[in-house]
């Protein structure tokens, strides 16, 4: 996380390393997949070897729930996160 001045606008960015997602295979064994009123989205534990993704402090709209799940929970042969999106309430 750091700040910028721009001219006389303070302007606030963070660094984020994503989630790598799930596999089309394992995307189907994710239950929440057909149930979508959860508003949960399953993704593999491991975060994504890809570059940083540098978002500005304005553009976060709320936090989220996560749970670690172990390996072969819904049948899915690597560790999972469970990310459950209600917290922010449909903002974006």
């Amino acid at each position: 996380m750091w700040e910028v001045l721009v001219g006389s606008n303070r302007r606030v960015f963070v660094s984020i390393l994503p989630y790598q997602q799930l596999s089309e295979v394992d995307h189907t064994q994710s239950p929440y997949t057909s149930h979508p009123g959860f508003q949960c989205t399953v993704v593999y534990s491991q975060l994504t070897r890809m570059p940083l993704e540098i978002i500005e402090l304005a553009h976060v709209i709320g936090h989220i729930a996560y749970y670690e799940r172990p390996s072969q929970t819904f049948g899915i042969s690597h560790p999972i996160t469970i990310i459950t999106e209600s917290l922010y309430r449909n903002r974006a």
